[in-house]
């Protein structure tokens, strides 16, 4: 059954690409008939500037249309196994019906996700030169043109389309461009990228789930790198946990956080149980050296007990586990774990 699957699937992938080229040649003929009259028009020698409102009016309408015909093309991609021999012709061929259309925004869209399936493979250098293309798609510094039929400064390639009403791409460029610096080892660099990003109210305000997303990364990539207190590390986890609260990937990331400012909690108990027992065995033998004992016993005081993060690790981790399964296996075992061993302690 395998080995006929695999013989079968590039004649799959090659049905996948006649459909996807039978609804991009009828999305660009649509916007080919509204660009004819206009031509027309031209050539006659008559004022375009009276009837230019319509007339753009008209354009973006029929970009619309074209852009519907292609609605259902983020969910067939999801179908195609995540490989770069698949998706590459695929990818490829989006590419240029969205220029054909003058869709920018889904033309970027396009290109970020060849750079994610080019990182995802090792191929670091194709991932940076795609996210250069859908940079350059983004900022229109290669405007494509919109058909044979287009009009000279007619101005069809100055309207930008969000590709099937998501939200402008530059959010998700910047996390991506991030994540590759990640990937190829320079983990302070991604985290000033990713900052950087966040601190553009422009770029947060027009995707606010790529940004709550770029905030947990952020956290999590800070508590990696050791680049922030505790207290700012933990503040960036309740801004995300006010916009994801009900989902199983951020609750998880906040649980294991937390579980790990418990182990060290827990080794601070065990070095404060140690430093005043020997304080304790030192003072009854007489023996000197016990005011520096006593100060650091001191220090040891003012730290969190362990037993104050237990309450909170379990729900969080209980919480993921209830929107989600895909770190069951790591959720589950622990919260069970903190779960037994506090009841045997009490």
């Amino acid at each position: 059954m395998e080995g006929s699957y695999r013989r079968a699937h590039p004649a799959i992938v090659q049905l996948h690409l006649i459909r996807e080229a039978e609804e991009a040649m009828a999305a660009v003929a649509s916007l080919e008939n509204c660009h004819r009259p206009l031509v027309a028009n031209q050539e006659r020698g008559m004022d375009l500037l009276a009837n230019e409102g319509r007339a753009m009016d008209t354009i973006v309408t029929k970009q619309r249309r074209g852009m519907d015909l292609l609605a259902d093309w983020e969910a067939r991609l999801d179908l195609t196994p995540a490989a770069l021999a698949t998706r590459e012709p695929i990818l490829a061929l989006r590419r240029a019906t969205y220029a054909a259309l003058g869709a920018r925004d889904a033309g970027a869209y396009a290109w970020l996700a060849q750079a994610k399936l080019c990182r995802n493979s090792g191929h670091h250098g194709a991932a940076q030169l795609a996210l250069l293309e859908a940079r350059a798609a983004l900022e229109g510094s290669e405007v494509p043109n919109a058909g044979a039929g287009a009009v000279e400064g007619g101005g069809v390639g100055t309207h930008v389309l969000n590709g099937n009403g998501r939200p402008g791409p530059g959010m998700a460029l910047a996390v991506e461009q991030a994540k590759l610096l990640w990937a190829t080892g320079r983990q302070h660099r991604a985290v000033v990228e990713i900052q950087e990003a966040l601190d553009d109210s422009t770029l947060c305000g027009g995707d606010p789930l790529t940004t709550s997303r770029a905030n947990l990364r952020l956290a999590r990539w800070s508590a990696a790198t050791g680049q922030r207190q505790k207290t700012d590390v933990l503040h960036i986890y309740s801004n995300v946990l006010r916009d994801q609260k009900h989902t199983e990937k951020a609750n998880f990331h906040v649980a294991k956080y937390m579980d790990d400012l418990l182990k060290d909690a827990l080794r601070r108990e065990q070095q404060r149980a140690a430093a005043a027992a020997a304080g304790a065995g030192d003072g009854a033998s007489g023996g000197g050296g016990g005011g520096s004992r006593g100060q650091r016993g001191r220090h040891f005081d003012v730290d969190e007990r362990s037993i104050d993060y237990v309450i909170e690790i379990i729900t969080h981790y209980a919480t993921s586990l209830r929107y989600g399964h895909r770190h069951v296996y790591e959720s589950l075992p622990r919260m069970l774990t903190l779960w037994f061993d506090v009841g045997a302690a009490a």
